[in-house]
């Protein structure tokens, strides 16, 4: 039987003690940076090199649709190889404009799938002001991983992540903001799924 396991610390840190390529997967929606909040920065270089050396395989990472945040992601090294957009269907509001999708930037995305994914947010029970609709993180699991891998998410926020990877049973480690860090297995999601 699996175990499911929490851990309190730095996210980064916690990456840093990860042995590297045991996760095969990173899913993830980081801060932005675009409010004046302290949590809130672009993503850092550091972030990435972390996740890419733990990681065998996909670096999945929803961030602004804002131009200067997306010229940010551009810079980080390496280049993500792609860039899936989500559409939203229903538009968000910041600084001055109305965004109606959000770039999914991908490192190693060695998977086929849409350039486009269309998912709308409802908002409804939502508990976190940017958390993102359970249909777009399994969408991501089912594209970017197999059955029994293993995917962290070092910013968890409200989980949806986690949520995702239960209903789609899949492995998941989280490594939230409030320095919090979930291991949930994949074979063992399936069965909580199910009660």
């Amino acid at each position: 039987m699996s175990e499911v396991k929490l851990y309190l610390g730095d996210c980064l840190e916690i990456m840093k003690s990860i042995p590297d390529k045991s996760i095969d997967a990173v899913i993830t929606d980081p801060p932005y940076g675009v409010t004046k909040f302290e949590w809130d920065c672009k993503v850092k270089q550091e972030w990435l090199d972390e996740m890419m050396r733990i990681s065998t395989g996909a670096v999945l990472m929803v961030n602004a649709a804002r131009p200067d945040i997306q010229l940010h992601m551009l810079n980080l090294n390496p280049i993500p190889e792609r860039v899936i957009a989500w559409r939203q269907q229903k538009p968000k509001c910041g600084s001055g404009m109305f965004w109606t999708w959000q770039p999914i930037y991908c490192w190693r995305a060695g998977f086929r799938g849409w350039d486009t994914l269309n998912i709308p947010v409802d908002g409804k029970n939502y508990v976190h002001p940017t958390q993102k609709p359970v249909e777009l993180l399994k969408k991501l699991i089912e594209m970017a991983t197999h059955e029994s891998d293993t995917i962290l998410d070092p910013f968890m926020g409200s989980g949806t992540t986690g949520v995702a990877c239960v209903q789609q049973g899949a492995i998941s480690s989280a490594l939230r903001l409030t320095r919090n860090i979930l291991l949930l297995p994949r074979s063992a999601s399936r069965r909580h799924s199910n009660k």
